[in-house]
């Protein structure tokens, strides 16, 4: 390629682009294929793609020469790409399961509801419906039929459709998932879209503060030095900083980079919607979000009269994380032992004191159900406002830390510069 093209050298991606969408037509055609093709979805996604960017290479080439800039946002458009079709997907497969919901409810056939919803839609998502019918007609559990047709489903609707077909309450599983989903989404997405922007702004205020430090400082000390000037003490300060930093610092900064970096990265992930919960750190932040869901289920199983060791045994087999069956398999087994569930719970953190005293008072009241969903609710929003009330605590305080310190390289560096100023006038 011609590098003084620059970015408009991925205009070039087009034809190969256009070539693997063409393949793809004229191979599978329009009808959606009855099994899944790995090599299809290949095929689709490449092309797209190599679409895409051959789209920003225009663009981008056109307005931003500069190779810095023209990389940030294809980054972010990049992002933007995978988020609305993550979002497109998750709404498609959600009232798929809505419309499962409906139909164990009304006593109507899966894979007859299946088809019904596969036909009004044009998509990726018919597809995998046409998918999930074959492997409900082959007998196929429906939590493993939603893995072989490739359905997105949270934890929440996973949990949902696994403790529903077991206890047979298929149904309300998923209807209370739904109504418990829409609700989370609106509270967790903007909270991470706020944590996402302050890790990025720690991020580039490390960056220019290590630029300052290592290149311009440095340039600055030499210059003070060749006229003999006389430094003031916060002038001094900074270039004894900027030693430390050039010498020593980058061994402290750099794991902080990386940690920032990585935080980042998980916030983004997360918007995406490629959050992989079985991450160690990951899982333990989500704790209380798996708490609620745990309670959901509890309060599911009561109302079909289920026993409450009986139904944590249950869920210690069925839950679709490994890290909360070995929770729960920890609490059930206290249980067996004669310990009291509510404290079963909190040991292994999925509650708290608080939530433990609510829910042993509504035991005794006989309406645990309703406080176990309302509880349920509760813990939630009080971990939601938790990270919250976080937020607004460490955000003020990092940008005044990082304005502060800007301001303070600006002032050290003008003062000698005033009097080299004056000297020279």
């Amino acid at each position: 390629m011609n590098d003084s093209l620059g970015t408009f050298n991925l205009v070039l991606l087009a034809i190969p682009g256009l070539a693997l969408l063409l393949c793809v037509r004229l191979l599978y055609g329009r009808k959606a294929s009855a099994t899944p093709d790995s090599a299809l979805l290949l095929l689709r996604i490449g092309g797209r793609v190599m679409l895409v960017a051959a789209l920003a290479g225009v663009v981008l080439g056109a307005l931003l020469p500069n190779w810095v800039m023209t990389i940030g946002l294809t980054l972010l458009g990049v992002v933007i790409l995978l988020m609305a079709l993550d979002r497109r997907m998750r709404l498609e497969h959600r009232a798929l399961l809505s419309s499962i919901a409906v139909a164990a409810e009304k006593g109507i056939p899966l894979p007859e509801a299946v088809l019904a919803f596969a036909d009004e839609l044009n998509s990726g998502s018919a597809r995998r419906a046409f998918w999930l019918v074959q492997a409900l007609q082959q007998g196929v559990p429906l939590d493993q039929a939603l893995s072989y047709g490739w359905i997105k489903c949270s934890t929440s609707a996973r949990m949902a459709v696994r403790i529903g077909c077991s206890l047979g309450t298929l149904g309300p599983a998923l209807r209370n998932q739904a109504e418990a989903a829409e609700e989370l989404e609106a509270l967790v997405r903007p909270m991470f879209t706020r944590w996402i922007y302050l890790f990025l702004l720690l991020i580039a205020g490390e960056v220019i503060t290590c630029f300052l430090m290592i290149w311009i400082v440095p340039v600055f000390d030499k210059m003070f030095q060749e006229f003999g000037l006389k430094l003031p003490v916060p002038t001094i300060l900074l270039i004894n900083l900027s030693r430390w930093v050039v010498n020593y610092g980058w061994l402290l900064l750099f794991p902080l980079t990386m940690a920032a970096g990585v935080a980042c990265l998980i916030g983004i992930f997360s918007y995406i919607g490629w959050l992989p919960r079985n991450m160690p750190l990951v899982n333990r932040m989500f704790r209380r979000y798996d708490g609620a869901i745990v309670l959901r289920s509890l309060a599911l199983a009561i109302r079909r009269g289920q026993p409450l060791q009986g139904s944590l045994r249950l869920m210690a087999d069925i839950y679709p994380l490994g890290i909360v069956r070995t929770w729960l398999s920890k609490a059930s087994a206290a249980v067996d032992a004669g310990q009291d569930w509510c404290e079963a719970l909190r040991k292994v953190r999925l509650i708290d004191k608080a939530d433990a005293v609510v829910l042993r008072a509504a035991q005794g009241a006989g309406n645990l159900p309703w406080a176990l969903d309302e509880m349920a609710e509760s813990l939630m929003r009080r971990e939601v406002y938790r990270w919250q009330a976080w937020y607004n605590i460490v955000s003020p305080l990092l940008v005044l830390l990082m304005g502060g310190f800007v301001g303070y390289i600006c002032v050290a560096l003008f003062l000698p510069l005033v009097d080299l100023i004056k000297g020279l006038a």
